[in-house]
C-alpha cells in the first residue's frame, strides 16, 4: 500500500511505537475491537520488507499527490528531496516543521495507518498514461497508450507507446481494464481527450456493452442540499450559508469489500446502520474539507458528520452539516435594482461516481430528500432580498456540481432613503430661479449647499458597496443630480448683469424646462420601477455570468501560458550556464580550447570550442577499443 512508509515511520518514533503497542484510547482511538498490537506486528512486517528503502523521491511525491491532491505537500517533499530512507527517521515534529499540521490530514494519515494490509494500494496492474480506446476491424476493442509503468517491478518499465490485448472487462468505477494477460490502471485524468473526445469515448463504451464485454459503470450518486443563506455581503462580495448535505450512492459491496465496517447495530429512521470508512476520503464522492470550490478556507466549520449504509438496498449515505462563507463576484451595475446569482460549486468525484438528477424510486428515500436542493433565507436576509427558484448544472469537465441561488434585492429601502430625498433636494434647486438675477451670491450659495448634501448621500451609499471600477445605477443617478445643480449655477451666471426683461424671461424659461425634464425623468423612472422592467432579465444575467466565466478562463490560460514560457526561458538560461561551466572544466583539464571568451553570467553566447590534438587522439583510441571489444556483424 502507498501508505506503508507511514507504518515504518511509526517504528522509528519511540512515542508512537509505545502508542501502537497498546489499544488506542485517545483522540485517534480505534474504539471497540481495535487491536493495536496486531497493527504493530503488521507494521513490523512492512518494515522488514524494506518497502521504504525502495521509495525514491518521485515515489514519495506520487503518494502525497494521490492522498493530498489539493495541497502543496508534493512540492514540499520535492524541494527537500525526501526519499523513503529519510522518512524512516522522521518524527511527527519533522512533519509539523514541513507544514503538515492540519487536523483532518493527520486524521487521514491515522486512518491509512490503521487499515494497512501489507500490499501497496493500487498496484493491481500496469499504470498507463494518455490512453484511449479503439474499435478495430477484427471486432475487438483495444487500449492504446503512450506510456506504461510496471508498478510491481523494482525498476519501472517505461515504453513510449503500447497496445493491450482484446479488452475483456472495463471497470469504470475502479478505473481498471482487463485483457487476457494484464490489468491496466486507466484513470480518467490520464485519458487522451485531445485524440478522443468524451463523446467518442462514451460511444465506444456503449458499443462494448453491446458486444458483450463486461462494463462496470460509475456508481450512481444523488446529492440533496438544504441551504439556509445566513448573510449576503455586497461590500466584501461573499455570502454565508448553513448547509446540510446528504449524499447517496449505490455500492452493494461496500462492507463485503472491506471498504467500510459497521460501527453500531442500531438502525436509524431510514433503516440504515452507522458505518466507518476504511478507505481514504479521496475515494468517496466528496471530500468534506473541500466540499465547495469557492469556499473561504478559514470559514469552513463541520458541525456534524455521519456515515450510514443500508444493507437492504446497498445504498451508502453520508451527511454533513457545514457553516461556511462562499466567495461571489457581485454584479452591481444596476444597484439597488440588481439581481444576483449566488454560486455554490460542489466538488464531486465524477471519475468514479455518476451524478443523478433525481433519486431512483428503488432507493426508497424519504420524500423530504427527493428534492435536490432546498433554499431558504434567514430573517435578516429576507428583509433585503427575495428568493427566486434555483438552478442546478453538472460540469462534467471540472467535476463540479453547480448550484445557483437567484436572489433579487428589495429596492424600497434605497428608494425611500436615498432616491426620494435626493429628488426633493434637487427640486429645491428650482427656487434659485425665484431670486433676483442680480443676487448671484445667494443663488450660488444655495446650489453649493444642495451639492454638498448630494455628496453626503453619495458617500453613504458608497460605504455599502465594494471598490468597483464601474458606476452603479445609483451612482449615475447622483451624477445626474450634480449636472442639474451645475445647470442652475451656470444659468445664474449667464443672467447676472443682464437687463431685467431678458433675465426674467431666461429665468422663467429655464424653470419651466427644468421642472418638465426633471419630473418627466422621474415619472418614467417610477413606471419602470413599479413594473419591474428596470431589473435585468434572468436570461440576461445568466448570459453575462457565462461571459464573465469565459473571460476568467481565458485569462487563466493566458497567465499559464506566460508562466510556462518564462519557465522555458529560465531553463534554457540554466542549460547554457551549465554547458559553459562544463567547458571551463574541460579547459582547466587541457582537453579543449575556446576561441571566444567565456563571460561569467553570460547565458546567451555560444562559444566556438575545439578539441585539442592529445584529447582527440585519446578519444579516437577509446572509440577503436570499444569497436574491437563489441564487433558488429553485418
Amino acid at each position: 500500500m502507498d501508505t506503508s512508509f507511514l507504518a515504518a515511520m511509526q517504528l522509528n518514533n519511540p512515542r508512537l511505537r509505545r502508542a501502537a503497542s497498546r489499544p488506542s484510547q485517545g483522540r485517534y482511538g480505534g474504539g471497540e475491537g481495535y487491536d493495536g498490537k496486531a497493527w504493530y506486528e503488521n507494521a513490523r512486517f512492512l518494515a522488514s520488507h524494506d518497502v521504504l528503502d525502495k521509495m525514491d523521491n518521485n515515489k514519495v511525491i506520487a503518494i502525497m499527490r494521490k492522498h493530498f491532491p489539493d495541497t502543496k505537500y508534493d512540492e514540499i517533499f520535492s524541494n527537500h528531496e525526501i526519499t523513503g530512507e529519510d522518512l524512516k527517521t522522521m518524527t511527527r515534529e519533522d512533519f509539523r516543521s514541513l507544514g503538515i499540521t492540519k487536523f483532518s490530514h493527520l486524521r487521514r494519515l491515522e486512518n491509512l495507518i490503521q487499515n494497512t494490509d501489507g500490499e501497496e494500494d493500487g498496484d493491481t496492474g500496469i499504470h498507463v498514461c494518455k490512453w484511449r480506446f479503439r474499435h478495430e476491424k477484427d471486432g475487438n476493442f483495444y487500449l492504446y497508450f503512450q506510456q506504461q509503468k510496471d508498478a510491481k517491478g523494482d525498476e519501472a518499465k517505461v515504453l513510449k507507446e503500447g497496445k493491450s490485448g482484446p479488452i475483456q472487462k472495463y471497470d469504470n468505477f475502479r478505473d481498471t481494464l482487463h485483457d487476457d494477460n494484464y490489468i491496466y490502471q486507466v484513470e480518467d485524468k490520464q485519458h487522451d481527450s485531445i485524440s478522443q473526445s468524451q463523446e467518442e469515448f462514451e460511444e465506444l463504451v456503449d458499443l462494448m456493452k453491446t458486444a458483450g464485454i463486461e462494463v462496470i459503470g460509475r456508481a450512481p450518486t444523488y446529492v440533496a442540499l438544504d441551504v439556509e443563506i445566513d448573510d449576503i455581503n455586497s461590500q466584501e462580495e461573499n455570502f454565508s450559508i448553513l448547509c446540510r448535505t446528504h449524499i447517496f450512492w449505490r455500492d452493494p459491496q461496500l462492507i463485503d469489500g472491506n471498504r467500510a465496517r459497521y460501527s453500531s447495530q442500531h438502525h436509524n429512521d431510514l433503516g440504515e446502520l452507522p458505518i466507518t470508512f476504511n478507505c481514504n476520503e479521496e475515494s468517496l464522492p466528496v471530500d468534506p474539507d473541500n466540499l465547495f470550490k469557492n469556499a473561504i478556507d478559514s470559514s469552513v466549520v463541520i458541525n456534524e458528520r455521519h456515515e450510514y449504509f443500508n444493507p437492504a438496498t446497498g445504498i451508502a449515505h453520508v451527511y454533513y452539516k457545514h457553516s461556511l462563507t462562499l466567495e461571489e463576484q457581485m454584479e452591481l451595475h444596476r444597484f439597488p435594482f440588481d439581481r444576483q446569482l449566488l454560486h455554490m460549486f460542489l466538488n464531486i468525484n465524477i471519475g468514479d461516481y455518476k451524478c443523478l438528477e433525481s433519486a431512483p424510486a428503488e432507493w426508497n428515500l424519504p420524500q423530504s430528500l427527493c428534492n435536490p436542493i432546498k433554499l431558504s433565507l434567514r430573517p435578516k436576509v429576507s428583509s433585503e432580498f427575495s428568493l427566486r427558484y434555483p438552478s442546478i448544472n453538472l460540469s462534467g469537465k471540472t467535476g463540479k456540481l453547480i448550484y445557483k441561488a437567484r436572489v433579487q434585492r428589495y429596492s424600497y429601502y434605497y428608494f425611500q432613503n436615498v432616491i426620494f430625498p435626493i429628488f426633493l433636494i434637487n427640486t429645491l434647486a428650482c427656487s434659485a430661479f425665484l431670486l433676483d438675477h442680480s443676487e448671484l451670491e445667494g443663488r450660488v450659495n444655495l446650489v453649493i449647499a444642495l451639492l454638498l448634501t448630494s455628496v453626503a448621500f453619495k458617500f453613504a451609499v458608497s460605504a455599502q458597496l465594494p471598490l468597483i471600477s464601474y458606476n452603479t445605477f445609483i451612482d449615475v443617478y447622483i451624477l445626474i443630480t450634480y449636472l442639474v445643480l451645475a445647470f442652475v449655477a451656470l444659468e445664474s451666471v449667464i443672467v447676472f448683469g443682464r437687463s431685467s426683461t431678458v433675465a426674467d424671461r431666461v429665468d422663467r424659461d429655464s424653470a419651466v424646462a427644468f421642472m418638465l425634464i426633471w419630473c418627466l425623468f422621474h415619472l418614467v423612472f417610477s413606471v419602470l420601477t413599479l413594473t419591474g422592467k428596470i431589473y435585468k432579465s434572468w436570461e440576461k444575467v445568466e448570459e453575462e455570468n457565462e461571459a464573465a466565466e469565459r473571460r476568467e478562463q481565458e485569462d487563466l490560460k493566458h497567465k499559464s501560458k506566460k508562466r510556462k514560457e518564462g519557465e522555458i526561458r529560465e531553463y534554457r538560461k540554466l542549460s547554457r550556464a551549465a554547458s559553459q561551466a562544463r567547458v571551463r572544466g574541460y579547459m582547466r583539464m587541457g582537453e579543449v580550447k575556446c576561441e571566444d571568451t567565456l563571460v561569467a553570467g553570460d547565458t546567451t553566447s555560444s562559444p566556438k570550442i575545439e578539441l585539442l590534438p592529445e584529447a582527440a587522439a585519446k578519444k579516437a583510441k577509446s572509440t577503436e577499443k570499444s569497436a574491437t571489444s563489441n564487433p558488429v556483424s553485418v
